[in-house]
């Protein structure tokens, strides 16, 4: 499987990430974004993840996400 495949399935599999931790840690956006900016934020952030993440360091990617 080539990588980008690979990223892609991670993000896809990984999705309900975002919500959880929007959800766990509570949080609210600042004054002049909405809820909607943090999950597009969030969305980034995972795709981010998914791309860099390295299975052989030893770490889960819940955990490296």
């Amino acid at each position: 499987m080539n990588l980008p495949n690979l990223q892609e399935r991670r993000y896809q599999e990984h999705q309900g990430l975002i919500g959880y931790t929007l959800k766990h840690f509570g949080f609210f956006p600042p004054a002049g974004m909405d809820q909607d900016d943090l999950w597009q934020i969030g969305r980034i952030a995972l795709w981010e993840a998914a791309g860099s993440f390295e299975p052989g360091r030893g770490c889960q990617f819940n955990t490296w996400a």
